[in-house]
């Protein structure tokens, strides 16, 4: 199990390493911190207040505008600038899709994360890891306010001492002290500063790690309510961590408490990954392929690749050079070749035709699956009774290079929408690639439509919800490429969309559903105006 730590900042990082994890079939936990929009602006605006203001009651003034809110940064309100940048959250968001699971240190923190990435609550698995704290130094008195914050950024130690400063009692600081100019502390060997601790105060904001070992003790403890510290122990003084007045009447309180107490061990988290079938029903998966070699080569390699043996591929070749000697590593791999071109869907068609298995999929030589694409479908099929199901999809996004090769810069996750019978006449947000479905339903309502020139996965779901639900798997198993060049058939295909349109209509014109046939008529007239070409959403971030 791989896990990757992420936060909005780092949250283009932890995307990019889950997507190589997830391409070596490793199971990817998601760890989760950094999610609480008031504590990280906090974190931005203690260096400018320090910055800003020249004595402590001018300081003061400014801390107390943070805490009710009507900090003026530059001239601006600080509810300016107080969300997390909506790119973070985005590529957050999507990176926790790409994940097998996602870890939190609470439950106070999931309730905070999981409505702003829109998270399902059975991925969540609550786990910390325990910290070793140093020996300690018994002293002679225990008189002092601790400040413990080996790890912490220099922002929250500042302002952990500044809020104490009416404290009389002596401040240690284990941490960086670097903002701290100006203000009164002093600093010691952790071992002997722990040792004079009476109060610790713990100003991790989300992670109550360090506070549950330190809460092994014998000192009054202090913490952020944000880190979740009271789902594990009793006892412990919490304050808002962007309140000085909270921290100080929580040390104060802390002075004349009883010692904290820890009642819950932490757990690990879990992966639904793990337990997903590995055998059964023979599975074909048809790629259709002309004259992308490079592309198609990463596509077999990719579907080779499932966890899931009962698999066999079927390559239809339209008409384009060879790639019988890349079939050919293979064993589970076999080509069907159109001696001249005929297209995209008669050649899906051809595929179709050659399938042996009970199940279903196809995907063009420019996508590719993750290694659990195949057994997360099969796995929903079987439990659901299902005869379609689809998982979510991964937007590559590609510069072509000088020399005529693709590089990645950016992902995003924007086909994950669930179907009925309704909204998919207008909405369209399934991958093909990301599909798998009953071979026998396909090819009794009569497999593809050849009439369509493009959009026929399109066709098939608005035909097969006719009759049956659709099985939504909330996990990215397939990835769609998208080319800055406009060589997708979504950028240059627009009269061939624009066809597809119009035999929708042609095919059910919805005359006993008025107002869904008023929003297509309004669907079409906006992509006539697009001619017929689809305008992509640029990833959030880009590498």
């Amino acid at each position: 199990m791989i896990r990757v730590l992420a936060s909005p900042e780092r949250s283009l990082d932890a995307l990019r390493a889950i997507v190589v994890a997830r391409e070596r079939a490793e199971h990817v936990t998601l760890v989760l911190r950094g999610c609480d929009s008031r504590a990280v602006f906090t974190i931005a605006t203690v260096p400018h207040i320090l910055r800003s203001t020249t004595d402590y009651d001018e300081r003061r003034a400014a801390f107390d505008a943070l805490a009710n809110e009507s900090l003026v940064i530059d001239g601006r309100p600080m509810k300016d600038y107080g969300a997390i940048d909506p790119r973070f959250v985005k590529t957050l968001r999507d990176a926790a899709r790409c994940a097998d699971a996602i870890e939190v240190a609470s439950w106070t923190q999931w309730e905070r994360v999981a409505p702003l990435l829109d998270l399902p609550y059975e991925r969540a698995s609550i786990a910390v890891e325990r910290t070793e704290i140093p020996s300690i130094e018994i002293a002679d008195r225990c008189d002092a306010i601790v400040v413990y914050a080996p790890e912490e950024l220099p922002a929250l130690v500042a302002f952990c001492v500044f809020a104490l400063q009416e404290i009389h009692a002596p401040i240690l600081v284990l941490g960086d002290t670097s903002l701290c100019s100006g203000m009164r502390f002093a600093s010691e060997p952790a071992a002997r500063g722990l040792g004079r601790a009476r109060v610790i105060v713990v100003p991790g904001l989300d992670d109550p790690a360090v506070a549950i070992s330190i809460a092994a003790l014998d000192a009054a403890l202090v913490a952020p309510f944000t880190s979740g510290i009271d789902e594990y122990c009793s006892g412990v003084a919490r304050y808002a961590p962007w309140d000085r007045l909270s921290l100080l009447g929580a040390v104060q309180l802390a002075l004349g408490a009883q010692r904290p107490r820890v009642h819950t061990i932490p757990v690990r988290a879990r992966c639904d990954a793990f337990g997903l079938p590995t055998d059964g029903d023979l599975v074909t998966i048809v790629i259709r392929t002309y004259n992308r070699r490079a592309m198609f080569e990463r596509a077999i390699a990719s579907v080779a690749a499932q966890t899931y043996r009962s698999l066999e591929i079927v390559v239809v070749n339209d008409g384009s050079d060879p790639v019988d000697d890349i079939v050919e590593r293979y064993p589970n791999a076999r080509i069907v070749g159109n001696v001249t071109r005929q297209g995209a869907i008669p050649s899906l068609n051809v595929g179709l035709r050659a399938a042996r298995g009970r199940w279903f999929g196809w995907l063009d030589d420019d996508d590719r699956l993750f290694p659990d694409h195949v057994a997360r479908l099969v796995d929903a099929l079987v439990h659901s009774g299902g005869v379609v199901a689809h998982a979510d999809t991964l937007s590559e996004y590609f510069d072509r290079e000088t020399d005529g090769s693709y590089r990645a810069y950016g992902y995003a996750v924007y086909l994950d929408g669930d179907v009925d019978r309704d909204t998919i006449h207008i909405s369209d947000g399934i991958g093909p690639m990301s599909a798998l479905l009953d071979r026998s339903v396909l090819t009794e309502s009569g497999g593809f439509d050849e009439e369509f020139r493009h959009a026929e996965d399109w066709e098939l779901w608005i035909r097969l919800a006719r009759a049956h639900d659709f099985v939504h798997v909330r996990a990215v198993t397939a990835a769609y490429a998208i080319r800055d060049d406009a060589s997708n058939m979504m950028q240059y295909g627009g009269e061939a969309m624009l066809h597809a349109m119009r035999r929708f209509v042609s095919l059910d014109d919805l005359r006993d559903r008025p107002i869904l046939a008023a929003a297509r008529r309004e669907l079409i007239a906006t992509m006539d105006r697009m001619g017929g070409r689809a305008g992509f959403t640029p990833p959030p971030l880009r590498f």
